[in-house]
């Protein structure tokens, strides 16, 4: 089982229902594994480390980020471990939901 975690949403600390991983991909990903984008817009060669964060999140995970609504243009944080500060990112295309791992 993973550990619950706390997200800050638009600035608003919330805890997600389960657990969200967050995986650096590139933007060949999402149609390598045969997956469209249900919302918004693929990872392009200009989403660098240099330019503003950009995030795809699940379906579920932008259900939970938006409060049902629409996830577009909301920002996430991500932690990125002790002493690091949190990354944060605006979402800018949503995902179907998938099962990446299986925990016995």
């Amino acid at each position: 089982m993973y550990p619950a975690f706390d997200a800050v949403i638009d600035g608003e600390r919330r805890r997600p229902p389960s657990a969200a991983l967050m995986e650096l991909i590139d933007d060949h990903y999402f149609s390598t594994m045969g997956l469209s984008i249900l919302l918004g817009r693929d990872f392009t060669v200009e989403d660098r480390d240099t330019s503003p964060q950009v995030a795809i999140v699940s379906a579920s995970l932008g259900r939970f980020v938006a409060k049902g609504g629409n996830p577009l243009g909301h920002r996430i944080q991500f932690g990125n471990g002790p002493g690091m500060p949190p990354t944060e990112c605006e979402i800018v295309g949503v995902v179907p939901d998938v099962i990446t791992g299986v925990q016995i």
